[in-house]
């Protein structure tokens, strides 16, 4: 499991690193890190059955709102 942990943490690094030398880092860095937290909460959610209150489920509306705004703005540019 650990190897496992490190071949993704590893694969993640590579992929961030290429986005940043192709990408502004204004665009990329709340885009990886939004979509992590989204990613993340559904999964426990789905995966541990973990609850969703009111505050965490407009908080992951915001973050959703907010990814939506950069990537509109990344395609009209």
């Amino acid at each position: 499991m650990a190897a496992l942990s490190g071949i993704i943490v590893s694969l993640f690094v590579l992929t961030l690193s290429k986005s940043f030398t192709q990408n502004k880092i204004g665009i990329i860095t709340p885009v990886i890190f939004g979509g992590a937290i989204l990613f993340t909460t559904i999964l426990s959610y789905f995966l541990f059955k973990e609850k969703i209150t009111v505050t965490e489920g407009i908080g992951l509306g915001l973050v959703l709102a907010g990814l939506a705004v950069v990537i509109y703005a990344r395609a009209t540019t």
